[in-house]
């Protein structure tokens, strides 16, 4: 729900309605460090999100909204001075090409982070449906980005596919270059409520040592279609 907030804030252009969502992280520092956070996603635009890493209480504001037909753009500040802003393009519904610059105050850190989504099925309306009708998955989406640094020469590059295997239960698969291990998502829906468990392997790239896991709760005021509540 929240990829808008931590990743790409004009996603937030979307009106998705009013979300609310608990998320409980480790920190991949090798410390065995947790984070516990509260995020609000709002049909103006407007997400918020407040935050205990162990050290700390942090909060996150960030607004996206449509600029023209299929033209997103929004931003994230963060109480520790990082900030974000991003620009998506949607020219069709099976493509989806997106760009977001990551910095903060100091200039600590600089990335400007770019890619695509592309849905083959949406490319006919009866494809899902003939999927959907002999158990295939549907909603198939492949993707690619790739992260560099504006103060060096490192990259990062990403992949993933993600599908729907049945109405209600989502998975996700990503691998970056730079690690031979996977990362996965996988979410369960029922109604207006969902569940939604993460593991991200170690990345050197982001200074993540080890790998993490973490899991939200999610509440939405629009439902999503689910064989989980037969």
């Amino acid at each position: 729900y929240f990829d808008g907030v931590l990743f790409d804030p004009a996603g937030l252009g979307f009106n998705r309605g009013n979300q609310s969502g608990f998320a409980f992280k480790q920190i991949p520092d090798g410390n065995g460090n947790y984070y516990i956070g509260l995020s609000n996603r709002y049909e103006s635009g407007f997400a918020t999100e407040i935050s205990y890493d162990e050290e700390s209480i942090n909060t996150v504001i960030a607004y996206g909204t449509s600029l023209f037909d299929n033209l997103y753009s929004g931003f994230k500040y963060h109480s520790q001075t990082d900030y974000s802003f991003g620009l998506l393009y949607r020219p069709h519904n099976a493509l989806s090409i997106g760009m977001t610059k990551f910095s903060d105050k100091i200039r600590s850190y600089d990335y400007l982070r770019y890619g695509f989504a592309f849905r083959p099925f949406a490319l006919s309306k009866f494809s899902n449906r003939n999927n959907a009708s002999v158990g295939l998955p549907t909603n198939v989406t492949i993707g690619y980005d790739k992260s560099s640094s504006e103060l060096n020469s490192s990259f990062q590059e990403q992949y993933f596919i993600s599908a729907t295997i049945t109405p209600g239960i989502d998975f996700s698969i990503f691998k970056s270059n730079n690690n031979d291990s996977f990362g996965f998502n996988i979410s369960f829906s029922m109604g207006n409520n969902e569940i939604e468990i993460n593991t991200y392997p170690s990345n050197s790239y982001y200074n993540a040592t080890t790998a993490s896991t973490s899991i939200a709760f999610n509440v939405a005021s629009q439902k999503k279609e689910s064989k989980l509540n037969d």
